[in-house]
């Protein structure tokens, strides 16, 4: 490598972010969700829920999680926690991500960000569910 193919090189991985992106994320729904699992004695479960009946998604069975908004949000593993915080109403102190997964591309047009998370709570009666958005808890033993 030459003296200026060097200066470029180092250059370009000086300005190169560590954390890559998506090309035209914008186009799409921006969402993440968190794949909790909670510990109760001897057991693991994931935990879904059914969406209340009178939002959009009614009844559907999904992680915790929503849209990405750029008012509120810094990352979308914050807005994974965000509305995980809202939805089931747990402590944010409570949530431990342990790895994002794989990003989904949903066929109706929107990006799924999901994290791994472990949640930090005793026993299920400290989940209390935001009726507006969630119906029920399903705690799905793993």
């Amino acid at each position: 490598m030459n003296i200026n193919e060097d200066f470029i090189f180092q250059k370009f991985k000086k300005e190169h972010r560590d954390v890559l992106s998506i090309n035209g994320k914008e186009e799409y729904i921006n969402s993440a969700v968190l794949v909790p699992l909670f510990f109760d004695k001897d057991n693991c479960y994931i935990v879904l829920e059914k969406r209340a009946a009178f939002i959009s998604q009614n009844g559907e069975i999904c992680f915790p999680g929503g849209r990405f908004d750029p008012n509120k949000d810094l990352s979308s593993r914050y807005t994974a926690v965000r509305e995980t915080v809202e939805e089931i109403g747990i402590n944010i102190k409570d949530i431990e991500i342990v790895t994002e997964l794989d990003i989904v591309l949903a066929p109706m047009g929107a990006i799924v960000e999901p994290f791994l998370a472990v949640l930090k709570v005793k026993d299920m009666e400290q989940f209390v569910i935001n009726k507006n958005e969630v119906d029920k808890l399903i705690f799905v033993p793993i």
